[in-house]
């Protein structure tokens, strides 16, 4: 791979940032009426892509046994080391965090 920018991701990020924003989509009946709506449309869709969702082309491949192995998923955040977990929405809400480990115990992972 080469140095330089792929223009083939930076096309794929504009897609699922314009799938995730409804104002960005031709023909909605969502309209982004001020700046500043915007921006936090955005800013709340790249929390959530980055250090929420999880990501198949991060994933780690763990050896388990002498023939088997594992997937860990990521979020890009984990694979950049910028995080230690994969935050949940209700922290990004402004939740607490202990609120979701009383979560994960109950249920398991919070869904997105």
């Amino acid at each position: 791979m080469g140095a330089g920018v792929n223009t083939a991701f930076i096309e794929r990020l504009n897609a699922t940032i314009r799938q995730r924003l409804s104002a960005l989509v031709r023909r909605t009946r969502t309209l982004a009426r001020w700046p500043e709506t915007l921006t936090a449309g955005m800013y709340v869709v790249g929390c959530i892509y980055n250090l929420c969702a999880f990501h198949h082309s991060l994933r780690l491949k763990l050896s388990v046994g002498e023939h088997g192995h594992h997937w860990v998923p990521r979020t890009p955040a984990l694979a950049a080391g910028l995080t230690d977990h994969r935050w949940t929405i209700l922290v990004q809400a402004g939740g607490s965090y202990s609120s979701i480990r009383e979560y994960d115990k109950l249920w398991g992972y919070l869904p997105l």
